[in-house]
């Protein structure tokens, strides 16, 4: 029973990786499709699922605009998802107001966008 239960593991393929990050697209803020691995943007979690600390507010500048004055290239249609997913990120670390007391100028303007992206 043990030795057909690693057979049918193993039968399992893997899930695609992002060729530069090593990370699968769960770790993407947005992915145009999961079998392209190239089309995924924003890497902000581990691949365990945690939250990426680092790459995080990387994400979240990218997303609105300010990293280093790029933009990422996301479809409009998609960024609110994409905003909620950044948030709900921030949120979890406590980066987000109201749980954080003193939110940093990137977690406010990021919730500022969530918020003109709801209505």
């Amino acid at each position: 029973m043990l030795l057909l239960l690693s057979a049918a593991a193993a039968a399992q393929p893997t899930p695609p990786l992002h060729p530069k990050y090593l990370l699968p697209a769960a770790s993407f803020a947005y992915v145009g499709d999961r079998a392209r691995p190239g089309t995924w943007k924003l890497p902000y979690r581990h691949a365990d699922g945690s939250v990426d600390r680092r790459r995080l507010p990387l994400a979240i500048e990218a997303a609105l605009g300010t990293y280093r004055g790029q933009h990422a290239r996301i479809p409009a249609a998609a960024m609110p998802e994409v905003l909620q997913k950044l948030a709900r990120a921030a949120d979890q670390i406590g980066k987000l107001p109201p749980r954080a007391a003193h939110p940093t100028p990137l977690y406010r303007k990021l919730a500022a966008a969530v918020r003109q992206h709801e209505r």
